[in-house]
């Protein structure tokens, strides 16, 4: 502002000394002005630690390679099952007649998926998600429903699975046949799975394995699988939805599951698909719909996470890439969505590549977003704290056509902060950027996403607040009988269960456990919700519903 100043003072003596003409003197002065605004009018971004939203289960994409586990640093793994198009998960006609008589035997997953998981589970990725493309053929009745271009792709030559419907009297035999699928990927990979899709976009039938379901019907299958998960014991979560909102009915879809008091209980999160009406061109929901979706997902008790599973379609050039961005901008912040899933990443020389980096490096299963506003609406601002992995991180999208300078502000945020920009040729670092009283100010090119990570700075003020429990995991949730507690430290001290009159009524000691995992017995505990409580070298809360 100084410089500013001392531009508006010379020239005013210039005008005034030697009498330059009037509309000059305004045009070099509006020169000055733009020509130094992204240094003289800095936007602003504030960030606000203690507003708090939605806490991020896991980013990631299909079927993980090295390079995304490696490089991209996805935290979640996707597939896909159908028995015969993908024969990701095989199995050659019925187990048997009795769908309460299971033969594990029966079932066997692809060899290169199960070998892709153990190798992302060596890496750290915990989360590992399947979704239905289509039930078994046998299954299915083809006569309704089925995919009528038989010229597209490989419908040809894929015998019952493009499209049709899945009947009533089969819903026991499908149950029994996602249990198969998810006791021998534990056989197979040694890996729990953490949850399963009952259906990939049930509105219509598609030129690859699909299955139509109308809203009610996949509520009533629900029921069904979510009965005989609780019989068994399968602490798998079910996720369902994968609809479009192009196809207009995604309120309809979650409704019918919140407006059932039995089936919402069985449902731990709706999906959705970020694709324009055929399922294949890439659209996504807008910011209002982002909204919609999540008002609804958290209508009811208990409250539903809202997860974006698959998308593709972008561009692979700066285009694609800063929608990719926008899409991933409208999904966290107006969505508040949990989890983020890409179809395929699978090369790091794009810039649909580099953007995802831009978020998968940094925001990690248990971030919490917190509140970021932005000055400029051609700066879209995503921030998040994370007690798992003690960090802070700042995401900014610059969509304008030109250079942006931004001031960062904020009570609480770490003294400097590492900077990596993505563009349409790289994700490159780009330095340190120190904070001086509380602020930072940088310039973010036209086109960009930059991501700024620093250290969490955590007061002993934060160890009661609500903030801190995403330090710790617990699953199920609901429980009975078990539960196992995780975090990113090994879990050691006191751990107390406190119940609704905050009387501690379970307290046991743990020491040197492995990290990530601690198995608990609490058949003792009564049908309620408690409050867990580590009380170790790193105070750690969550609460448990126990049944």
């Amino acid at each position: 502002m100084i410089k500013y100043y001392q531009h508006l003072q010379r020239f005013k003596f210039n005008y005034f000394n030697q009498k330059l003409p009037k509309k000059l003197v305004l045009c070099l002065i509006g020169t000055i002005i733009l020509g130094n605004s992204t240094s003289i009018f800095a936007q602003s971004v504030t960030i606000d630690l203690s507003k708090t939203y939605q806490t991020i289960t896991a980013l990631g994409s299909m079927e993980l390679d090295a390079a995304e586990v490696d490089e991209l640093e996805a935290a979640s793994m996707r597939m896909h099952w159908d028995p015969e198009y993908n024969k990701e998960l095989e199995m050659s006609g019925n187990d048997n007649a009795d769908p309460n008589v299971l033969d594990i035997s029966k079932f066997k997953h692809n060899a290169e998926y199960v070998a892709k998981a153990k190798y992302a589970k060596s890496k750290g990725v915990n989360i590992f998600i399947a979704t239905v493309w289509s039930p078994p053929g046998w299954m299915k009745d083809m006569s309704k429903n089925a995919y009528s271009d038989q010229n597209q792709w490989a419908c040809p030559f894929v015998n019952n699975l493009c499209g049709g419907v899945l009947p009533r009297d089969k819903y026991a035999e499908y149950a029994e046949w996602l249990i198969g699928g998810i006791l021998s990927w534990k056989n197979e990979t040694g890996i729990d799975l953490y949850a399963v899709g009952l259906q990939n976009e049930p509105e219509f039938p598609e030129p690859y394995g699909s299955a139509v379901y109308t809203p009610s019907e996949l509520k009533d299958l629900l029921i069904v699988v979510g009965r005989r998960f609780k019989k068994e014991g399968i602490t798998t979560k079910i996720y369902l939805g994968e609809i479009l909102w192009a196809q207009n009915n995604v309120l309809a879809f979650m409704r019918a599951v919140n407006d059932d008091p039995e089936a919402k209980d069985y449902l731990h999160a709706f999906a959705i698909h970020n694709y324009d009406t055929d399922g294949i061109k890439v659209g996504g929901p807008s910011a209002a719909s982002w909204q919609l979706t999540y008002k609804e997902a958290q209508r009811v008790s208990p409250k539903k996470e809202l997860w974006m599973t698959e998308t593709s379609g972008h561009s692979f050039d700066e285009a694609g890439g800063m929608l990719l961005a926008a899409n991933l901008y409208n999904a966290l912040n107006y969505g508040n969505i949990n989890a983020w899933n890409y179809y395929y990443l699978r090369s790091n020389m794009n810039m649909v590549w580099h953007v995802s980096k831009s978020f998968y490096k940094f925001i990690k299963p248990g971030a919490i977003r917190v509140s970021a506003v932005s000055s400029d609406t051609e700066v879209l601002s995503l921030a998040f704290k994370n007690p798992l992995n003690s960090t802070t991180t700042v995401i900014l999208i610059n969509n304008g056509t030109t250079a942006k300078t931004v001031k960062i502000s904020g009570s609480g945020l770490p003294s400097s902060f590492s900077a990596f920009t993505s563009n349409a040729s790289s994700h490159t670092s780009s330095g340190t950027k120190a904070m001086v009283n509380n602020e930072v100010t940088l310039t973010l090119a036209k086109n960009t996403v930059t991501s700024l990570s620093g250290n969490l700075v955590i007061t002993e003020a934060d160890n009661d607040k609500e903030t801190l429990m995403a330090a710790l995991k617990v699953y199920p949730n609901p429980a009975t009988g078990i539960a196992y507690l995780f975090s990113q430290t090994p879990i050691t001290g006191t751990v107390e269960f406190t119940n609704v009159l905050g009387t501690i009524v379970k307290s046991i000691s743990l020491s040197g456990n492995e990290q990530g995992s601690s198995k608990i017995d609490i058949t003792d505990l009564a049908k309620g919700v408690y409050s867990v409580t580590v009380k170790g070298p790193q105070l750690m809360k969550t609460k448990l519903v126990v049944e």
